[in-house]
């Protein structure tokens, strides 16, 4: 097909291309001759010429075509239907960043409140691509018109992803909600407190979207009700146990799957035995630390063990709700736990660096073994009032 006179061929079009985009990625010069492309030519030219580009072996014209494609789907469903099922199965992260550019291009054109359905359609979509183009591609949503007025209804879809199977997806979802919480942080720390925090998908999105948020005062930490741990909730003992890991400032912290090795999983593993005890502090449905005890006394023993007999403690705290008497509460309610059930001590292990040692001497530990780098200390319940 020759194009109108004066104009390249497609043959011609793609060698244009070829010489002019350099072999590392521009995404600059792919995005300009695209609209240059669509500017300078008619719908149907675009048309015909997307699914030459497309073919290229070169992703970069690949990617050309991608974006004529979005600028032309709302003249021809069948562009459309090119980017959702043919874009959308390319193995290359960077042509799928094309295509969530290319999804906004067309919901740009149609108008954002007109397109809500589509890109509900999309955000429900069982490819996570699919679901992520329209995630990302609407970045940052509240400089859109319709959602600049309407930021709840942005909000709304995003969160809807927050445990979504994709951490391809997720990650979208909390960077898009913490883009929206520059100007709607509010509107954000509302929408996070009424997040579940058990799941560690959940966690995720929550700590992106949160990244500009004072969580302190979001999440507000001043009232929070002390509870047992569900059994469906043991599994939060791991990222508890690993939070639990002193880390010394300015060294950097371990892999999460150090709490696998012997010594630190004996603290979680079969977790619900006859002796073993989980209390949490919970506010507004968030769980804010956790606080447990396990006689160690088998082959692999506890840090902190002394005898056969003896729970030992085992506590964590987020960090953004630390230092505000929820470790301290937590603590006081386990030692009267402990007491009640007749245990006569309870003992545990501590870092000489960590701050944490200051408020067990004030509960009424004492250190009955200094060691190189920690303290072993002991609480006789008999004494504690």
């Amino acid at each position: 097909m020759q194009l109108r006179e004066g104009k390249l061929s497609m043959n011609d079009y793609v060698q244009y291309l070829s010489e002019l985009i350099p072999d590392k990625d521009s995404l600059k010069i792919v995005k300009t001759e695209a609209k240059k492309y669509y500017k300078e030519h008619t719908s149907e030219e675009c048309y015909a010429i997307y699914p030459v580009l497309y073919q290229s072996d070169n992703f970069q014209i690949q990617e050309v075509g991608v974006f004529l494609a979005g600028y032309i789907a709302d003249e021809y469903p069948d562009a459309l239907a090119f980017l959702h099922d043919t874009v959308s199965r390319h193995e290359s992260w960077k042509v799928q960043e094309i295509l969530a550019m290319a999804f906004d291009n067309h919901c740009a054109r149609i108008g954002y409140e007109h397109a809500l359905p589509l890109i509900k359609e999309w955000f429900a979509d069982e490819n996570a691509n699919i679901r992520r183009a329209a995630s990302e591609g609407l970045r940052v949503w509240t400089s859109r018109p319709f959602f600049k007025e309407h930021p709840q209804i942005a909000i709304a879809l995003l969160a809807s992803h927050k445990d979504d199977e994709s951490e391809y997806v997720r990650k979208s979802a909390g960077n898009s909600l913490r883009d929206i919480s520059k100007k709607y942080p509010d509107l954000i720390a509302a929408e996070l407190r009424t997040w579940d925090l058990s799941s560690k998908q959940t966690m995720q999105v929550y700590k992106l979207a949160g990244k500009f948020l004072d969580l302190k005062s979001s999440l507000t930490a001043d009232e929070w009700d002390i509870r047992c741990l569900k059994r469906e909730e043991y599994s939060l003992l791991e990222s508890f146990l690993y939070d639990a890991i002193y880390v010394p400032k300015g060294v950097a912290a371990p892999p999460k799957e150090i709490i696998h090795q012997p010594e630190l999983a004996v603290y979680i593993e079969d977790f619900g035995q006859p002796d073993d005890v989980c209390l949490v502090a919970e506010s507004q449905g968030h769980i804010l630390g956790a606080v447990w005890t396990r006689i160690l006394a088998g082959k692999v023993k506890g840090y902190g063990n002394i005898d056969d007999g003896t729970p030992e403690f085992a506590i964590s705290v987020k960090k953004e709700f630390r230092q505000q008497g929820i470790g301290s509460r937590l603590m006081q309610e386990m030692i009267a736990l402990l007491k009640d059930k007749g245990y006569e001590k309870t003992s545990l292990s501590v870092n000489k660096d960590n701050y944490a040692y200051q408020m067990y001497r004030n509960l009424g530990f004492q250190v009955v073994k200094e060691q190189d780098e920690d303290y072993l200390m002991v609480l006789e319940l008999q004494n504690y009032n």
